[in-house]
């Protein structure tokens, strides 16, 4: 997706505004799907991950709603193939061609999300549904 620098940083303004809804994951085509609502507006925002090379979930145990507060959000380009974030995982990965390397050699993207659920994924392409 080609999106310009100034509408990510004001898609992560709101999502920063927002609380995360919903989480889906599509298993067969490693999919992740992540549902915001900001404030009282009740606005969507829907984001979607696709070919997930990496991704980790986690939250705290506690009586919750599935309503989630987000506290920082970050999406940035790779261009490294993803070595700092995948080096400690210690798997190859397959490209397009056949070959096998250490770091995928096409562009990645790297989601971070803290908050009442903290996220990190690394993505070959991401959407915005809404």
């Amino acid at each position: 997706m080609t999106v310009t620098t100034v509408k990510i940083e004001s898609l992560l303004t709101n999502l920063r505004k927002s609380q995360l809804t919903g989480i889906s994951f599509e298993p067969e085509s490693l999919a992740l799907t992540l549902e915001f609502t900001l404030g009282n507006e009740g606005k969507v925002i829907k984001m979607q991950f696709f070919q997930l090379i990496h991704l980790v979930m986690s939250k705290e145990i506690d009586e919750n709603d599935g309503c989630f507060f987000v506290g920082d959000v970050s999406l940035t380009p790779v261009s490294d193939g993803g070595k700092e974030i995948l080096s400690s995982l210690l798997y190859r990965f397959r490209e397009r061609d056949g070959t096998i390397a250490t770091y995928p050699q096409h562009s990645l993207f790297h989601f971070h999300l803290e908050g009442g659920v903290c996220i990190e994924a690394v993505c070959g392409e991401w959407e915005l549904l809404s």
